[in-house]
């Protein structure tokens, strides 16, 4: 249930609704990976996941950043 309000939560975003984030839960851990335009969007989504009630932590991996001015 994290990973999907996660998901819908990013999507509703317009900083990161166009991103290509992956999101994956384990015990209310949630682990972001892919492709983002700038450091803002993965902030962003960072602070989005920390949002959804019973997640535990946050955690971005594997995520390459395009465009590193933002």
């Amino acid at each position: 249930a994290i990973t999907v309000q996660v998901k819908t939560l990013l999507a509703a975003n317009p900083i990161t609704k166009s991103t290509q984030i992956h999101v994956t839960t384990k015990r209310g851990y949630v682990i972001l990976s892919g492709a983002l335009d700038s450091r803002t969007e993965a902030a962003t989504a960072k602070q989005i996941a920390a949002s959804v009630p019973g997640v535990r932590a946050v955690s971005i991996q594997d995520v390459s950043i395009k465009h590193s001015r933002q």
